[in-house]
């Protein structure tokens, strides 16, 4: 499958093995079945594949996860029920006391009050660039840069050449952002950085 149409409608879609359904079925269940003793034990200490409970992963997000994966030219996906719960597991999964968060803004109110606050409780430094530019906001310590490239909710621009460099020359771990636009809209941006979409 190579053109977008085809993949948003068959990526990550397989016929269901029970029954054939060619739609993904919805699996609203709480927990799995999880066989033998054996079984349940290898599943819960990560040595088999399967589902344990759907909090974890279920067979519905798998495929939303799959999907999203090949729509968007990554690797894998993850979704969450939140944009809150996803930022912050980019900010507790990739930053450590010590750290700095650069973010171009203006931002969306709650993703900037939730950076600054986690930030202040873990010992990350958070900067705003905004006014100075990123030239002079990045430093050593600069472990993530935080772009809205289509803010939320003023819609303002932030030109990809202008900023992309910065961090590329300065070496943060990771530079994820929360744009409005899906990276599969725009490929030649998709495979340049890691990209944390948050609708």
């Amino acid at each position: 499958m190579t053109h977008l149409r085809t993949r948003a409608v068959h990526a990550g879609q397989h016929p269901d093995p029970a029954t054939g359904a060619i739609t993904t079925p919805i699996s609203q269940t709480t927990a799995f079945a999880l066989g033998t003793l054996e079984q349940g034990a290898a599943l819960f200490a990560g040595q088999a594949d399967g589902y344990r409970y759907s909090r974890f992963a279920n067979p519905t997000v798998a495929a939303l996860e799959a999907k999203l994966a090949d729509l968007e030219g990554a690797a894998a996906a993850v979704a969450f029920a939140s944009g809150t719960a996803a930022c912050s597991s980019l900010l507790l999964g990739l930053l450590q006391p010590g750290d700095e968060l650069v973010f171009l803004g203006p931002l969306y109110g709650g993703t900037e009050g939730l950076l600054r606050g986690m930030g202040e409780r873990w010992g990350i430094r958070v900067v705003d660039a905004t006014t100075g530019g990123l030239a002079a906001a990045l430093t050593p310590a600069t472990r993530m840069v935080w772009v809205e490239t289509l803010t939320n909710p003023t819609l303002r621009l932030h030109a990809w050449p202008r900023w992309r460099a910065w961090p590329v020359r300065m070496g943060p771990s990771a530079w994820p952002t929360t744009p409005f636009a899906r990276p599969c809209w725009r490929a030649r941006w998709s495979r340049a950085s890691t990209w944390c979409c948050i609708p």
